[in-house]
């Protein structure tokens, strides 16, 4: 697999995705271009009653404190990246597959869980009630993109500028 090249060329600043998500690549074109680093290209694993678990076999080695190369969880095959991302406030970000919409949000980083059953890299984050009910009942992809920091208005000027509907919480 991919995993471990991904994380390596995301590190170094160059945009690397998988799974041929194109909406993906261009938020994290965005991303770099609005904060200077590489957001994290994450899967929607689960939307509990109040946060968001995020997961993927990959990272970019510069968003995590530590990192260990374990296993696939699909198949017990390959080299999957586990990263352990600081704890702090993150900007959530995902584009539609036509460019045309945006989903923003900005959360905490309230643990790091250990599911057997999803991607490595795991976090949870903590959001508002009104962005849980938007990803459960009109996500715009699988994938969010999630970078450190509180990059929110950056994003909604980008989606301004563009033209891009965006939710997002005032």
């Amino acid at each position: 697999t991919a995993c471990l090249a991904l994380a390596q060329l995301n590190s170094e600043g160059m945009i690397a995705t998988c799974e041929g998500d194109i909406a993906s690549m261009a938020g994290m074109m965005a991303g770099k271009a609005l904060t200077g680093s590489v957001p994290w290209m994450a899967n929607t694993t689960r939307i509990t009653h109040d946060t968001l678990i995020l997961s993927h076999c990959t990272i970019g080695f510069d968003l995590a404190d530590s990192v260990s190369l374990r296993t696939h969880y699909e198949t017990g095959r390959s080299l999957a990246v586990d990263g352990l991302i600081p704890a702090g406030h993150v900007t959530l970000f995902r584009l539609s597959d036509k460019l045309d919409r945006a989903f923003i949000a900005g959360g905490e980083i309230v643990s790091h869980p250990h599911l057997a059953d999803a991607c490595r890299t795991q976090v949870e984050i903590k959001i508002s009630d009104n962005q849980l009910r938007i990803l459960r009942e009109s996500p715009l992809g699988n994938h969010i993109l999630m970078i450190p920091g509180r990059h929110e208005e950056a994003f909604r000027m980008l989606c301004r500028f563009k033209n891009i509907n965006h939710h997002f919480d005032d």
